[in-house]
């Protein structure tokens, strides 16, 4: 099975058609009815594995693939590019680096992992267009900056133009109660931006990248280390700011100090979303 990146969710363009064959009914008429598209065109972790099978039918990897199409799911949430652009990854890229020299490491969940180090750094259209969207719309960075690096709840309303914007985009879902960002894969690549934009002149994260060797022991992390000296340095650069600046901004500023620490060697996970 070929892994052709065919179907895009996101940047959709909406082309609204009106066909009117009987004259009887024109145009503007207040019988002409309209209906709402309301198809998700995600691909659910049994469809996933639908598409593995007839893969595995004709390759013979020997994969997991109920296991493996779950993992995909997992980190895509059925988001038909992201599906298929790992699986492509898999397919062509791991087969050529010396980790997954035997073959029959490659549609592993490690390998699934690897995938997902590659697509969050590659370029992609569908990247680009969400730095565009976020740069054009301040609101929609503003909501997407508030719910990742504030931790806040934001109450799903069809009415707000906001969040209508960012489902439009396909970049967060109504899980019923609240919005949250449609996948781990756009999640990472937000965390990484937002982190990225503030790390060079933030004064916490230099001070972790002056640090940081005392950190990481024979490929370690000492986390109880970590903890001591966040705690000692946002006390002497923020301790004069009340309680609520700490509720705001203190995860914001935990994540900018264990960046650099960690980013040369190891891989973290924010709510299990791989940070790398």
């Amino acid at each position: 099975m070929p892994f052709t990146q065919s179907l895009l969710k996101g940047d959709r363009k909406c082309y609204v058609i009106l066909i009117q064959k009987d004259a009887a009914f024109p145009k503007n008429s207040p019988w002409n009815i309209a209906a709402d598209f309301d198809v998700d065109m995600s691909f659910s972790a049994e469809q996933i594995a639908a598409m593995l099978w007839e893969y595995e039918t004709d390759h013979h990897t020997g994969m997991d693939v109920e296991a493996v199409a779950e993992y995909l799911y997992q980190y895509t949430s059925g988001y038909p590019y992201l599906v298929s652009a790992l699986c492509k990854i898999i397919d062509e890229k791991l087969p050529l680096q010396e980790a997954f020299a035997d073959e029959h490491n490659i549609w592993t969940m490690e390998g699934i992992e690897a995938a997902v180090r590659i697509i969050l750094r590659m370029k992609a259209a569908l990247f680009d267009s969400m730095i565009k969207h976020i740069t054009e719309y301040p609101d929609l960075k503003e909501m997407l900056y508030a719910m990742l690096l504030k931790g806040e709840q934001i109450v799903y309303s069809q009415d707000n133009h906001t969040i209508e914007l960012a489902c439009m985009f396909g970049y967060i879902q109504d899980d019923g109660i609240s919005v949250k960002v449609a996948n781990r894969i756009f999640e990472t690549r937000l965390y990484n931006l937002f982190l990225s934009e503030e790390e060079l002149s933030n004064a916490i994260c230099r001070e972790a990248k002056e640090n940081k060797s005392q950190f990481v022991y024979d490929g370690r992390l000492n986390m109880e280390r970590i903890l001591e000296k966040f705690v000692e340095h946002f006390n002497d650069i923020y301790g004069e700011n009340n309680n609520k600046f700490v509720e705001d901004y203190g995860r914001k500023f935990f994540l900018l100090y264990l960046r650099p620490i960690i980013m040369s060697s190891l891989r973290y996970r924010i709510k299990g979303i791989l940070i790398v």
